[in-house]
């Protein structure tokens, strides 16, 4: 029984004391460089997109209204267009409300 204590202690020793080897470092690798011409500037948006109408001005027919009422109006259509969730479908909505009350959007086309 003590030769066996004396065994497991000797091992014991032995296995603290032997030599570990180091981690191998870790190599991060760099980020590749892109080389080559800047890009273009964007695009302007398609003259009837979403895009285009939403940054057109508009303007009322079969006659002008005051600033005061297209603010009203755009404020009505605004508040009519948070009630959706996606942002594309708010947009048309948004647009569909100012044209059913009689605004069109005065597009560079026209």
């Amino acid at each position: 029984m003590r030769r066996s204590m004396l065994v497991l202690i000797g091992l014991a020793l032995a296995a603290c004391s032997s030599p570990t080897t180091p981690p191998a470092p870790t190599v991060t690798p760099s980020a590749p460089t892109v080389t080559g011409a800047p890009l273009p500037p964007p695009s302007p948006p398609a003259p009837n997109s979403i895009a285009a109408q939403m940054a057109a001005p508009w303007r009322h027919l079969p006659k002008p209204v005051s600033d005061e009422q297209f603010k009203q109006d755009k404020a009505y259509c605004s508040m009519q267009a948070n009630t959706v969730q996606e942002h594309e479908r708010a947009n048309l909505m948004f647009l569909d409300c100012l044209k059913s009350k009689g605004y069109e959007p005065v597009l560079s086309h026209q």
